[in-house]
């Protein structure tokens, strides 16, 4: 893929400025810095020590990965994780839970009764993996999950998930934009959803600040009953046929919202907060869906079997309890990572695995474009930000967002699924 320098535009606004103006757009230009390597995840101190399996640790040297599919995203996921358990003699089994919670409790009780060493699992859902979790833990055997997280701290060895939230200013930016800043558009999602409630309240947030576009309706649907969705967006449309475009929860709603779309033949742009789902990729590259936050697959699957094997050689995992690395939005043209600042020295507390746990960035912006030789990312990991210091223009550092935008793209391109 052919990429070149095009330069960085950095900004940085006082932590007090940020607060007050939450839906500002205005950047500084300073001076260009180096890009470096990829950017390391938000790690935040865990109260809750990583616990260790009430009984001994099953005998086998078998993985167990547990993925929405095997296709996309989760493609990316399976290729880093068995390649790395491979080098270390490990044989990982691949099991699929299609989105659906019977088949993630079908995939861990199979892991149960062939006493894997080790599950690792892309989260479908809260209650039931929690449930799952602590049968497997019961039995000896650890799990480590990755992309979407559960609310008890004390189950899983390792929580490795996709924060979403910071991502939402930008991807609001490229819905209004997309929409040429006019227009009626509807949000479709699931409330009981803690992580998706949070995403969705961020963007209406952020949308305030377009008073040219009107949110004419918000509905609440099923989660993953793809149908069921499709006719609660039908009365929608029936209700209010103005609706230009549908901001959607998740994968699968994104995916009704499209196929309503092209059964009613109405133009209307869909966009989704969780594109989890790995058809969405296929769906925005063919132009079916417009844009997606997704998971950062690679670095999430990188961190995740790290773990594991630290844990089955060692007991422990050597790392904090929870990370959080922050998802990327796709777009038909372009793959943009968005990356949160570093956490001021000190900071601790135990997170909970919800996106709204983590503090949206400003929206500054610095925009990056890298040539053949340099794939790497903006890295923050070293600079500290507890105690602000001016530069030579009198600007005081805050939050702020690193943007990479890869303007060309050939098909399964690095960063792009395949």
């Amino acid at each position: 893929m052919r990429k070149k320098l095009a330069g960085l535009i950095i900004a940085m606004t006082a932590m007090a400025a940020m607060a007050a103006c939450g839906n500002s757009g205005a950047s500084q230009t300073g001076a260009p810095a180096a890009a470096t390597a990829t950017p390391e995840p938000v790690v935040q101190e865990s109260a809750v020590e990583t616990p260790v399996p009430e009984t001994p640790a099953a005998v086998s040297g078998e993985i167990y990965l547990i993925l929405p599919t095997e296709t996309g995203l989760s493609a990316q996921e399976e290729a880093v994780i068995m390649g790395d358990a491979k080098k270390e003699g490990y044989q990982v089994t691949v099991k699929t839970s299609e989105g659906d919670t019977a088949k993630q409790t079908e995939a861990f009780d199979a892991a149960i009764a062939a006493k894997a060493a080790m599950i690792i699992c892309d989260n479908v859902d809260n209650d039931a993996t929690t449930a799952s979790i602590q049968k497997a833990r019961e039995a000896g055997i650890p799990t480590i999950l990755m992309n979407r997280g559960i609310e008890s701290q004390e189950s899983a060895v390792s929580q490795i998930l996709t924060d979403r939230k910071p991502c939402i200013a930008r991807f609001a930016e490229i819905f209004a934009d997309h929409m040429g800043k006019t227009g009626n558009y509807a949000i479709v999602h699931t409330s009981s959803n803690t992580d998706t409630a949070a995403c969705v309240a961020a963007f209406a947030e952020a949308m305030k600040g377009v008073e040219s576009m009107t949110a004419a309706d918000q509905i609440d649907v099923d989660e993953y009953n793809i149908e069921a969705v499709k006719e609660s967006i039908r009365q929608l449309l029936a209700n209010k046929p103005e609706i230009s475009a549908l901001v959607c929860g998740n994968g699968v709603q994104a995916r009704a919202a499209s196929e309503v779309a092209e059964e009613l033949e109405k133009e209307m742009a869909v966009f989704c907060l969780d594109g989890n789902d790995d058809a969405i990729s296929t769906m925005i590259l063919s132009g079916k869906i417009a844009a997606a936050i997704v998971k950062p697959s690679e670095d999430i699957a990188r961190s995740a079997i790290r773990d594991a094997i630290a844990y089955l050689k060692n007991g422990a995992t050597g790392t904090n309890a929870n990370m959080y690395y922050v998802g990327a939005i796709l777009t038909q043209k372009e793959t943009i990572l968005v990356v949160s600042p570093t956490p001021a020295e000190g900071q601790t507390g135990t997170p909970t695995p919800i996106p709204s746990a983590t503090a949206a960035p400003d929206d500054s912006l610095t925009e990056i474009e890298l040539d053949d030789s340099d794939t790497s990312g903006a890295d923050t990991s070293e600079e500290d930000y507890s105690e602000p210091e001016v530069d030579e223009n009198g600007r005081e550092p805050g939050s702020f967002e690193v943007e990479i935008i890869d303007e060309s793209f050939d098909e399964g391109g690095e960063g792009r699924p395949q």
